[in-house]
């Protein structure tokens, strides 16, 4: 019965969303998040569940071609032809390489996992370039906004399960991680999410969202809340267990500030919402210690496993980098087995065995695994052509000003602790939502030359 009525919503949100593709946008977050809870209370927790805010995604795509919108890469402003021509190349490898994946895996559902994979992302690029046209800046505000709300409200969940509430929609899916480090055992916790790794994943967006629409605000009691969200995020999310989220948070707040300071030159918003956040954090810090008279509880091994992430940076980018491509390379060839064969989800389709993928624990691994060396390459370049274009917005944001560029730049840093995140474990990013936010966000940045020229806003985003 509950299986029914969560496939019941699900429709549901896909009928508005092809009535009205931006109101589709936001329901197909909000499923997003709620399908990891409901997952845990359907019987057998089934897996496709992952994929239903991809349905409603899919859903959005549809409105958007009834309304004749279309699905180009060359008419985003600024990407023909090298970003543009990158991608049509990427998607011809990719295209090749599901034909592979289906050689090598005899199974229909690990293409479509590769097709989900590569292509998803793509399409939300444009989703989110069209969003931000159609709704401007406010849209776009109120659209994070509403995220890091939802993502606070289900944040909460790891506190109650690191407290002991016992939820059938609390906890991770299947056995639960367990940890070995700081000499002893740990739990990872994640709350309503379905797994820690994708829990601290939401817990680092959240804070970034928030850190965002402080520096964006005038007003100081919007920032100290904005202040209090952030550390209510990351303590949780140290409970997770996941050490990445302290880089992932730590490289996004350095590129922020950079990119505000060297091209909006206004740092000094960046500057108080940090310190209101040290302040913060150390008041709470301190509070607690004296609370506790110094006793070590069990959070401190959390900090503790927390803090020693920095000394493991260079190794495990070591281990994951040119190393990784270099296993890949020798144990799969330089043509790899396909798209989509080594994304988290394929243990639960039925292919044949073809083998572990260690080696594609990280991105370029992972890439070379999926699509050989040669894709890997053209990635790379993409990457490369995506960021010669990223500096032509960030100039001409720079030279117009407004407030826009707080959004654009903030995403940029957002992409780049992504980057560095997927560099060294990339099984989230195999995650739909994960692809699509993503994908979104990058359209969202597109969007930015076009906001601050109204006059031709309507050019662009007709159908």
């Amino acid at each position: 019965m509950t299986e029914f009525l969560v496939l019941a919503m699900v429709a549901a949100c896909c009928l508005v969303a092809l009535q009205r593709w931006q109101l589709g946008v936001w329901l197909c977050i909000l499923v997003g998040f709620f399908q990891d809870p409901l997952r845990k209370l359907v019987p057998e927790e089934p897996p496709y569940m992952v994929v239903l805010c991809a349905v409603v995604f899919v859903a959005v795509l549809a409105g958007l071609v009834i309304r004749r919108y279309r699905f180009d890469v060359t008419r985003v402003p600024g990407w023909r032809p090298a970003v543009a021509n990158g991608l049509i190349l990427l998607i011809a490898v990719v295209l090749m390489q599901l034909v592979l994946a289906y050689y090598n895996s005899r199974s229909l559902t690990v293409v479509a996992l590769g097709m989900l994979t590569y292509f998803m992302p793509i399409l939300a690029i444009l989703t989110g370039f069209y969003f931000a046209c159609r709704v401007g800046e406010d849209g776009v505000v109120r659209l994070m906004f509403f995220y890091s709300i939802i993502c606070i409200a289900f944040t909460a969940g790891i506190y109650l399960e690191y407290f002991g509430v016992s939820w059938r929609a609390l906890g991770e899916v299947g056995e639960g991680l367990k940890i070995y480090d700081v000499g002893t055992v740990l739990k990872g916790y994640s709350g309503f999410f379905r797994s820690s790794e994708i829990a601290a994943w939401h817990v680092v967006l959240g804070s970034c969202f928030l850190l965002i629409l402080a520096t964006r605000t005038r007003y100081v009691s919007a920032r100290v809340l904005c202040v209090l969200g952030i550390v209510f995020l990351i303590a949780a999310g140290i409970l997770t267990g996941r050490r990445k989220l302290i880089v992932s948070a730590v490289i996004f707040l350095t590129c922020y500030w950079f990119l505000i300071t060297v091209y909006y030159r206004r740092s000094l918003r960046v500057a108080i919402v940090v310190v209101l956040l040290g302040v913060t954090a150390f008041w709470i810090a301190a509070h607690e210690y004296y609370d506790n008279e110094a006793q070590t509880g069990a959070y401190d091994l959390y900090v503790e496993r927390a803090s020693s992430v920095f000394g493991d940076v260079a190794e495990r980018g070591r281990l994951f980098g040119i190393s990784a491509v270099i296993s890949a390379v020798k144990k799969h060839g330089l043509i790899g087995l396909g798209a989509g064969i080594a994304g988290q989800g394929s243990r639960y389709t039925d292919s044949r065995d073809i083998g572990s993928h260690y080696e594609a624990e990280g991105g370029l691994g992972r890439l070379v695994t999926e699509l050989g060396l040669a894709g890997l390459l053209v990635v790379l370049g993409v990457i490369v052509a995506f960021a010669l274009y990223l500096l032509r917005v960030m100039r001409y944001l720079s030279a117009r000003g407004g407030t826009y560029g707080y959004i654009c730049y903030g995403m940029i840093g957002i992409l780049l602790a992504n980057l560095a995140h997927f560099t060294v474990a990339s099984q989230v990013f195999s995650d739909p939502m994960v692809l699509i936010l993503l994908g979104l966000f990058t359209g969202i940045i597109a969007s930015g030359p076009v906001l601050v020229r109204p006059r031709r806003r309507q050019v662009v985003v007709a159908g």
